[in-house]
This record gives C-alpha cells, sequence and structure tokens, in this order.
C-alpha cells in the first residue's frame, strides 16, 4: 500500500480542523495551535478582506 505524505498531512489537519466544506478551504490557526476560524472558497480580495478582518488589521 502506498502512502501520499500529502494525503496523510491532509488527514492530520482534517482529524484536528475538521473536514473542508469546499474547496480550497482555509484554516486560520492560532499560535497555540486551536483554530480560530474556518472558511471556503476564493478571490483575492475576499481572502485577503477575511485575513484582515479576523486578525484586526486596518485597510
Amino acid at each position: 500500500m502506498k502512502v501520499n505524505k500529502k494525503e496523510a498531512e491532509a488527514e492530520k489537519i482534517i482529524q484536528k480542523y475538521g473536514k473542508p466544506r469546499g474547496f480550497p478551504t482555509f484554516y486560520l490557526v492560532n499560535p497555540d495551535g486551536s483554530l480560530r476560524e474556518s472558511w471556503s472558497g476564493y478571490s483575492k480580495k475576499s481572502f485577503l478582506t477575511k485575513v484582515e478582518e479576523l486578525l484586526n488589521f486596518p485597510n
């Protein structure tokens, strides 16, 4: 049985933070390893807006 390292790593992430709801799925993780937020979908503007909002960066 061949195991892809990426698949093994993905399984660890899924076990810790939950299954993806769509693709791509993003997980914003606190320094202590706890999940701060997760979301799915992508556009450059919405991604940057979401990260700025979660990290409280000024626009």
